[in-house]
């Protein structure tokens, strides 16, 4: 049976959904060994065969179906005492313990998509993939400490702050009981995926899908040229700077706004939100952590780190790595259509 996929107009309609759920009007926007097919121009997967020049043409734009469960922001407190915000589109259709694909029992409904964005992002950066996949999973999207609408939070202790982090996403999975999961994680949201995995375990992870950053194999990609801002004026430039060079569409200008509100909010102290970045491992621990993982794993990346993904196919059986030649950092917002096909075809092979 085809899928339907989402038309940028739809994506639209779904943000004025969002912000009805908020309890805001709509028009103040979003306030506070595996195949490589190389294409220019295209989304691409990584193989013993060289890159080819083929063009693969974006999928043709349907209808998207009114959804089951209205989009609703909930949260939960940490063991720190935190409140954390997240989306979450209804109930779970998750199998329940007796069923979870632990004794050989290969699972057969939908698994729970969550969702953890990049550095300074709120949740309502997926909102293209949301608006999509909302009908036949339920998708939940975490607000990170100090992101969004949740608590802000931050430490100079880099290795404390860089454990609430992964603790967060642990304890989000716990708090919401959840069986079966696919965990994708964006940017810094990579690191924070791989974090919560090695130091505290997803018993029940169908699947793991990391976007665009590196992982530790090889050499580490060059570093981009950039001054740190010092001062609150120089932070909003540096922020609108980011913003415009991963959100390049007219039509996604929601969730560009909605990204500058959630990254201004540490305007005041631009140290504090640089800190966040900060992680005290060396960067083969990620690389480690990735190759520990027996589940099947997806590297959704952009030319910078090319070089990574052909290393991992050469040492990881279950890794699939889909190079998009001439996407933004933000794939999934840059070309939606293709991103949730591709992610679409990655769950699917996962089950």
């Amino acid at each position: 049976m085809s899928r339907p996929v989402l038309t940028r107009r739809r994506a639209l309609q779904f943000a004025c959904a969002i912000q009805a759920s908020l309890g805001r009007p709509a028009a103040s926007r979003l306030p506070s060994g595996v195949a490589l097919r190389a294409a220019a121009g295209s989304s691409a997967a990584l193989s013993a065969a060289p890159f080819s020049g083929a063009q693969a043409a974006e999928p043709p734009a349907r209808p998207v179906p009114a959804w089951p469960e209205p989009v609703r922001r909930r949260s939960f407190r940490t063991s720190d005492g935190l409140r954390l915000s997240f989306l979450d589109t209804g109930p779970s259709t998750n199998l329940d313990s007796s069923q979870d694909g632990s004794q050989g029992v290969k699972p057969t409904t939908p698994p729970t998509l969550v969702f953890i964005p990049g550095w300074l992002m709120p949740a309502e950066v997926f909102m293209h993939q949301v608006s999509e996949l909302a009908h036949d999973h339920r998708v939940v999207v975490l607000d990170p400490r100090s992101q969004g609408q949740s608590a802000l939070h931050v430490s100079t202790q880099a290795e404390r702050l860089a454990r609430d982090r992964a603790r967060d996403i642990h304890e989000l999975i716990t708090h919401l009981a959840l069986n079966d999961l696919v965990l994708i994680g964006w940017s810094l949201g990579v690191l924070e995926c791989l974090d919560c995995i090695r130091l505290h375990g997803v018993r029940r992870l169908r699947a793991l899908v990391l976007i665009d950053n590196s992982v530790g194999e090889g050499p580490a990609p060059a570093a981009r040229a950039s001054r740190r801002p010092k001062t609150p004026a120089e932070f909003d430039a540096y922020i609108d700077g980011f913003v415009k060079a991963m959100i390049r569409h007219p039509e996604d200008e929601p969730i560009a706004q909605a990204v500058r509100q959630s990254a201004l909010r540490l305007r005041r102290t631009p140290a504090r939100a640089f800190e966040i970045l900060g992680k005290p491992w060396p960067r083969e621990t990620y690389r480690d952590a990735v190759y520990e993982v027996r589940q099947p794993v997806w590297y959704a990346i952009t030319p910078r780190y090319r070089e990574q993904g052909e290393r991992l196919t050469e040492y990881h059986s279950a890794i699939r790595v889909t190079l998009y030649a001439d996407a933004t950092h933000a794939i999934f917002v840059d070309q939606p259509a293709r991103f949730n096909a591709d992610l679409r075809a990655f769950l699917e092979s996962a089950s």
